[in-house]
């Protein structure tokens, strides 16, 4: 598997954020933010990436991916701020973010492999910081990229299978 343990870190910095975030059924309100990759729903977004030709699917993953690191790192910040004594939320974070920053390199050796170009430099408006300034803020952007992320690299991980089939 890609992460098996991205679904419980979402769970893990839940029980970290207090109430109401770890009361069970709570649901983080949305949250839209830039770069940060929006899980594909329904048929429409799963039969658009299908068509897409398999080097244009790696390119979008990679810059997902690329988003989804930038963000992690942010709220590994924001969690030490917040948390500073949960140094287990922090290592957990940190291995996140390393495994999605390792995905997105070796995404894009793969595309460089076959012959893309301009792969280098820092993903494109993502800006410096999560929305808001307080702790409810801060919390609420951390569940959400957290739980896109697990959710991200759930349906990665059957896309991925799907290519090694067809060109093993």
């Amino acid at each position: 598997p890609i992460a098996p343990d991205s679904v419980s870190l979402s769970l893990f910095q839940k029980r970290h954020q207090g109430p109401p975030f770890n009361r069970p059924g709570f649901v983080v309100p949305g949250l839209s933010l830039p770069g940060l990759p929006e899980v594909p729903r329904g048929e429409g977004d799963q039969r658009r990436q299908q068509e897409e030709d398999d080097e244009a699917r790696l390119q979008a993953e990679r810059e997902a991916y690329r988003g989804l690191a930038h963000y992690l790192r942010l709220v590994l910040d924001d969690q030490r701020e917040l948390n500073p004594s949960g140094k287990d939320l922090h290592q957990e974070l940190a291995y996140f973010a390393v495994n999605v920053e390792g995905l997105a390199i070796n995404l894009g050796l793969l595309l460089r492999a076959l012959g893309h170009e301009g792969l280098d430099g820092v993903p494109q408006d993502l800006g410096t910081g999560l929305t808001g300034t307080s702790d409810w803020d801060k919390k609420r952007a951390g569940l959400v990229v957290c739980t896109r992320g697990a959710h991200w690299l759930r349906a990665s991980e059957g896309k991925y299978s799907a290519l090694v089939s067809k060109y093993h």
